[in-house]
């Protein structure tokens, strides 16, 4: 997976890959989240090493994968149903695997929103200035009456299903395992994730026990890959 976001850019040879971004911040949380990260989940993660930060940009660097990612091959057709089952055990490993821990109901619940809602909201408000939102507005008018309208289906939605949700523990979670961020080798079922959400303090590992079902579940059923 070696496709550069808009603040990154990634340098690579035949055996290292540097990640760099003016994000420096968020580049930190990145390489943090491998070595906060429980020994039992860092067999799932490609380790970062060599951070630096030279007040502009900052970097890590990795061993460079020979490993497509998920994104691609799905794109492109190239597992069979009983390949792909293969897959989807040796993730559900990696979610069953993550370990928990007992929190407050109050304190599930802001992350829950901060994730279900807060976030939605800021994606949602910065599409609206978007200047190719003018086009898209009318298309999204006439498919589900506008965006506005969307997002108030949905928040109905999340406030009657957050009720079943559980509310007194929270997950070590990736934050954002769909399949671009997944290398997987199906020859020798070889798995590891890449560009974690990224922590400061180990309290930032844990998150909604369904977050990164969610995640998944957007390339499988949501089309986000193409």
């Amino acid at each position: 997976q070696l496709d550069a976001r808009y603040i990154n850019a990634l340098e690579r040879d035949d055996y290292i890959v540097t990640k760099r971004s003016a994000d420096r911040e968020k580049l930190k949380r990145e390489f943090d989240f491998y070595h906060l990260s429980p020994p039992e989940m860092q067999m799932f993660l490609v380790q970062p090493f060599d951070f630096k930060d030279d007040g502009q940009t900052a970097s890590y660097r990795m061993e460079r994968l020979s490993v497509p990612d998920m994104s691609l091959q799905w794109v492109h057709g190239a597992f069979q149903e009983a390949e792909f089952e293969r897959f989807l055990d040796h993730v559900f490993f990696f979610i069953t695997s993550r370990p928990e821990r007992a929190a407050p109901a109050a304190d599930v619940h802001r992350v829950q929103d901060e994730l279900y809602v807060t976030k939605v909201e800021q994606r949602l408000a910065a599409l609206k200035q978007a200047p190719e939102y003018v086009k898209l507005a009318p298309l999204l008018e006439r498919v589900c009456g506008g965006v506005d309208a969307l997002q108030a289906r949905y928040l109905a939605m999340y406030q009657k299903m957050r009720r079943r949700l559980p509310d007194h523990r929270l997950t070590f979670g990736h934050g954002d395992p769909c399949f671009s961020n997944i290398l997987y080798s199906k020859t020798n079922q070889y798995l590891k994730l890449i560009d974690p959400r990224g922590a400061t303090t180990t309290d930032d590992l844990f998150t909604d026990p369904f977050y990164d079902v969610a995640k998944l579940s957007h390339s499988v059923l949501g089309g986000y890959d193409f």
